[in-house]
């Protein structure tokens, strides 16, 4: 669950990253561990960390990710939100990972997305306060999906996460 709270907090500074580095420009930001490079372009933008150790790139884009980039299904006839989404890959002696997170829109009711959901992932992992989720893969492995809907209004709101770990 604390992964879920961390990553909208990273992608927040994504965009706010983004937005102070302007349209179409790349800029390095001196950090007191090392360095920023920020770069934006039209369908997006890309940070890099440097701060010791190897760098972690950070990623927000305009286009949807596929259904097998995240390894579970896309709601039918749900927008995609690319403000709130976005990913982070890092490679570090020998171990990368890669988590995005791809946030989904739709008008319609919150049960009629979740049933959905159960026809084709089964029944949910939880189901508190609004809010389903469904687990694929192994969270033990660090190779998961996590799939979310959430009751809000005016539009039902469907998270996917995507989680991959290789140990080389």
């Amino acid at each position: 669950m604390r992964k879920l709270v961390i990553l909208p907090a990273v992608f927040a500074l994504i965009i706010a990253l983004l937005l102070a580095a302007g349209c179409g420009n790349k800029t390095t930001v001196k950090t007191p561990q090392g360095s920023a490079d920020i770069e934006e372009g039209g369908g997006g933008g890309k940070i890099t960390l440097n701060e010791g150790g190897e760098p972690a790139t950070l990623e927000q884009s305009q286009t949807a990710p596929t259904e097998a980039e995240l390894g579970a299904p896309i709601y039918p006839g749900a927008e995609y939100d690319a403000e709130n989404s976005g990913s982070v890959n890092h490679d570090n002696q020998g171990a990368s990972s890669a988590s995005g997170t791809a946030r989904f829109l739709t008008s319609d009711s919150y049960n009629s997305v979740v049933e959905w959901y159960r026809g084709k992932l089964g029944d949910e992992g939880s189901n508190v306060s609004d809010i389903a989720q469904w687990t694929i893969g192994d969270v033990m492995t660090g190779n998961y999906t996590i799939v979310q809907v959430e009751q809000s209004e005016p539009k039902t709101i469907i998270s996917i996460t995507h989680m991959a770990v290789s140990i080389q």
